[in-house]
C-alpha cells in the first residue's frame, strides 16, 4: 500500500467516527415488562409495622426514617455489602401528608427522567391493601468524564408508583446495576427479582390499624 493510500484510509477512517461521535445516542423504544426470575425465599425475613410489612433477604437490613417536618416515612432495605456495593438498594418512601390525586397511569406518563428513559412498558401488582405500577428506567451512567470518555455505562432503575387502598402515595426504587451499554450483568439479574419478590410481598396496611412494631429481622 503507498504512503498515499495510507493517508486516505487514515483520513476516512477519522471522518467515520467523527460521524459516530455526532449520532446522538437513543435509547430503545418501550419493551414489555421483562419476565423476572422467582428468587429462592428460605430464610428470607419479614419486616413489619403499622404501616406496611414485606420480606427482605437474610443478611439484609431495614431502616425507617421518620420525616415529620417533610411528611414522609422512608423505608431503606439494604444489601450485606452496601458499604462497598450500593446496587441493589431498595427505597420505599410513603409521603403520608402528600395530597396526591392522579391515577398511577398518570404519574407514570408524566413522570420526566431525562436524560434516562423508561424502557419498559408499568406492569401492575395488586397488593394486599394497595396497588403497584412496576417499570424500568435506564440511561448512561457518566463514569469516566464527558459524555465522550471511554466506553459508555448504562444504568438500569426499577421503580414502582403505589397507592395505599386510603389513597397515601408510595414511591419505590432501586439502583439495579451498571454496566456496558446494551450488556446487563448477573448482578442486575438478581437484584431485579429481589426488587420483584419484595414488591410482591408488600403489604399495606389499614390506616386505622395500630400496632406495635416488633423486631424487624423476625423469620418467616
Amino acid at each position: 500500500m503507498t504512503k498515499r493510500a495510507v493517508i486516505l484510509c487514515c483520513l476516512l477512517g477519522l471522518a467515520l467516527y467523527g460521524a459516530w461521535r455526532m449520532i446522538p445516542w437513543k435509547p430503545p423504544k418501550q419493551q414489555p415488562a421483562p419476565a423476572m426470575k422467582a428468587v429462592p425465599s428460605d430464610g428470607w425475613l419479614e419486616y413489619e409495622d403499622s404501616i406496611l410489612r414485606f420480606e427482605y433477604p437474610h443478611g439484609w437490613n431495614v431502616w425507617v426514617d421518620y420525616r415529620p417536618a417533610h411528611g414522609q416515612q422512608v423505608w431503606t432495605v439494604d444489601p450485606p455489602d452496601i458499604r462497598q456495593n450500593e446496587w441493589g438498594l431498595i427505597h420505599i418512601y410513603a409521603y403520608i401528608d402528600r395530597q396526591e390525586k392522579r391515577p398511577l397511569e398518570q404519574i407514570v406518563a408524566e413522570n420526566d427522567w431525562s436524560p434516562r428513559k423508561q424502557i419498559t412498558q408499568p406492569k401492575q401488582f395488586n397488593l394486599k391493601g394497595g396497588t403497584c405500577l412496576a417499570y424500568i428506567v435506564e440511561g448512561p451512567l457518566d463514569m469516566f468524564g464527558g459524555p465522550n470518555d471511554g466506553p459508555r455505562y448504562d444504568t438500569e432503575t426499577m421503580r414502582a408508583e403505589c397507592y395505599r387502598e386510603n389513597g397515601t402515595y408510595f414511591d419505590i426504587w432501586s439502583d439495579l446495576s451498571t454496566f456496558l451499554a446494551g450488556q446487563p450483568d448477573a448482578r442486575y439479574q438478581k437484584n431485579l427479582g429481589i426488587f420483584e419478590h419484595v414488591l410482591q410481598s408488600l403489604e399495606f396496611k389499614p390506616v386505622s390499624q395500630s400496632s406495635p412494631q416488633p423486631d424487624p429481622a423476625t423469620k418467616k
